[in-house]
């Protein structure tokens, strides 16, 4: 997608992409720390550790086996899915709808742009 629309929701994508990965990092945190109250530091580091290797070798933009799409933005949705189970079973309900939402806007984002042509910038 080219013009100005197409940079607005090239930089709109991006915003929420960004967003999302903070808040899954968060979600995890918190799920983390409210599921293993005995040692909740360690939990904290061990399961935002894996996260971050996971996100580092299949979702970042620099990624070794970064996911192409349709399959980048179907993975990033599912882990917003599972971010926002997380937290709602260790009872932080609104926080959970919030990562629903902002996954189900970062897959239509994606959505919008594979209609539009070169999908794998938005990826």
């Amino acid at each position: 997608m080219t013009g100005a629309g197409g940079n607005g929701l090239l930089a709109l994508n991006m915003v929420v992409a960004f967003v999302l990965e903070l808040a899954l990092f968060f979600a995890l945190a918190a799920w983390a720390m409210l599921s293993f109250p005995q040692a909740p530091v360690a939990a904290v580091l061990v399961t935002v550790a894996v996260l971050a290797v996971f996100w580092g070798m299949f979702l970042s933009p620099k990624a070794r086996f970064r996911a192409r799409w349709p399959g980048h933005p179907m993975v990033a949705g599912v882990l917003a899915g599972a971010g926002a189970l997380a937290l709602a079973v260790v009872g932080l309900a609104g926080w959970a709808a919030g990562l629903a939402v902002l996954g189900a806007l970062k897959i239509v984002l994606a959505a919008a742009a594979g209609r539009a042509g070169d999908g794998s910038q938005w990826a």
